[in-house]
């Protein structure tokens, strides 16, 4: 195939979201989390708002921000938004310890941070030592701690006006980080090139993805795998994520297949074991699968 090329003038989050509305399948299904459903047009609505909530707070080009969420709309929102805003991605796991959340602030130096009210406990101690995150924003019904505004309420004061920030295809758009299985995990930097690069080669020419498909992931969103397979994937094809916050389990990812008619099911070799060697499996309606991927393990 053809290497695609982009334009010098370039935001990813036009490439996985904008161009879908302006395609004209703003009123297709983007995400749906249990029982609730939300389109492109709700997701990019909630993306611009996002991307000027933290533009309006001082958030520049290429300030890292530090997503600390479980899998659902919020984090499609954030991840997004910040891109809308020309800010940089860094993403860690929601139920990392004080000392983990310490090294990544660290790290990162990140001027932002969108964090489950969950992790807040943790990460207050955390964010004490690191004066310069000074925009913060909680999702979730718990309580909040100092410094924190609720982003649901940050959202509904902000514009929706889609505005995105004038990026280069170089600018820097995210940083996915290393295992850590030779010391602290490592920010490899990306550019805002660099996924629609891999989505247009694997997702669209190898894997043939397209707008009818529905996709769940047993891997997380805050890992690069899932950020791919279960968020970018999707939004590129105008396809459906299913999202959830919980542990994946075999009986959940075998719900969630039935429920939703899930097509692409993103998978790790120790749950593909767990889930042949299910009681229920042979039980359990499956057939709308049309492929698993496997990734994530040695």
């Amino acid at each position: 195939m053809t290497s695609p090329t982009f334009p010098e003038r370039f935001n990813m989050a036009d490439y996985f979201l904008d161009a879908r509305v302006r395609e004209g399948k703003g009123e297709r299904v983007a995400v749906r989390v249990a029982a609730r459903s939300w389109t492109y047009r709700e997701v990019q609505e909630m993306a611009d708002r996002c991307g000027h909530a933290l533009r309006d707070r001082g958030v520049d080009l290429e300030d890292r921000v530090l997503l600390l969420l479980y899998d659902g709309v919020e984090f499609a929102a954030g991840f997004f938004g910040l891109l809308k805003a020309g800010a940089t991605f860094c993403m860690g796991n929601p139920l990392s310890n004080e000392a983990d959340f310490d090294y990544l602030l660290e790290y990162t130096r990140a001027r932002a941070v969108i964090a489950d009210t969950e992790t807040l406990e943790r990460l207050a101690p955390a964010l004490a030592k690191h004066p310069r995150c000074k925009v913060r924003f909680a999702v979730g019904e718990g309580g909040l701690t100092d410094g924190f505004e609720r982003l649901e309420d940050a959202l509904a004061a902000s514009s929706s006006e889609t505005d995105n920030a004038d990026t280069h295809r170089d600018d820097v758009a995210g940083w996915l980080f290393t295992s850590g299985t030779t010391g602290k995990p490592k920010g490899a930097v990306h550019f805002h090139r660099d996924f629609p690069f891999n989505t247009e080669c694997y997702a669209k020419g190898v894997l043939g993805l397209n707008e009818d498909d529905v996709f769940v992931s047993v891997s997380r969103l805050f890992f690069g795998y899932a950020t791919g397979t279960n968020l970018m994937f999707p939004f590129a094809v105008g396809g459906t994520a299913v999202l959830f916050p919980d542990k994946p389990t075999p009986e959940r990812i075998f719900s969630h297949v039935e429920d939703h008619g899930v097509t692409v099911l993103t998978n790790v070799p120790a749950m593909i074991r767990k889930m042949v060697d299910h009681p229920e499996a042979e039980a359990r309606k499956m057939a709308s699968l049309r492929m698993c991927l496997s990734a994530g393990e040695a």
